[in-house]
């Protein structure tokens, strides 16, 4: 085996050296030959000329813009009008009244009214002969004495059923400690049949009563309830009698 490897070896070797010697020779060989040949080229070859590069502009191409985009417009429809049918008004029949509701203003005071006695209306049928003229007393001022505001009092007219001044019956007044009787006709201040009876020296608010008598006592009227009121425009109680049955 050793020999075999040794052989092989030495093969190896001059192998090697042969490519060596005809690599040496290929080289010599080429280097000759150029060495011969550089005077021919030498006169022959025309210089060179020299490669200028031309100055080249470069065409760019155009650029290519992104489309434009189009905006399409829509026309919106118009709002159609749909007309309300007219109404015919209706004419209120000629006489015929529009009933107007009157509203009272809130927040106006209505004046104070003046109390007025007012008792229950008498008919025609009383049982008695005289009765309260218009069924309710009168308050004024003094007219029928020079005391003005220094005075209140009661007085008044009776007249018989056909408005004639009815004479000589009496008028009976109660009421404050008064209990006293006052003929009609006993002051002409009033009229033909007036009658008077003083009750304070100045406005009153007391209550007194009045009821119309004959001479011999008989009750010819109902008793009439007189609240007299304080104040100079109403210190004086008018309290007629009017005959009502013959």
């Amino acid at each position: 085996m050793a020999d075999r490897a040794s052989g092989q070896t030495q093969l190896y070797n001059v192998v090697t050296i042969v490519m060596l010697v005809l690599t040496a020779a290929v080289g010599i060989s080429v280097l000759v030959r150029v060495a011969s040949a550089g005077p021919l080229l030498a006169q022959q070859a025309p210089e060179p000329t020299l490669f200028v590069p031309s100055t080249l502009t470069p065409t760019l191409p155009p650029p290519t813009l992104p489309p434009t985009a189009t905006t399409t417009l829509t026309p919106v429809p118009s709002a159609t009008r749909t007309l309300l049918p007219t109404e015919t008004p209706t004419s209120t029949p000629a006489g015929t009244a529009t009933p107007t509701i009157t509203l009272s203003p809130t927040g106006t005071q209505s004046p104070t009214p003046t109390p007025t006695y007012t008792p229950s209306p008498t008919s025609t049928h009383s049982p008695f002969d005289y009765v309260l003229q218009n069924s309710a007393v009168t308050y004024t001022t003094n007219f029928a004495n020079s005391a003005g505001c220094n005075w209140a009092g009661i007085a008044g007219l009776v007249l018989d059923i056909n408005r004639n001044p009815a004479l000589g019956l009496r008028v009976h007044i109660t009421g404050g400690g008064i209990d006293e009787y006052v003929i009609s006709g006993s002051n002409p201040a009033y009229g033909a049949g007036g009658w008077e009876r003083m009750v304070d020296n100045r406005p009153s608010s007391g209550m007194y009563y009045a009821q119309l008598e004959s001479v011999s006592g008989e009750r010819l009227s109902d008793v009439i309830a007189i609240q007299m009121i304080p104040g100079c425009n109403n210190n004086l109680a008018l309290v007629n009698f009017i005959q009502v049955n013959p």
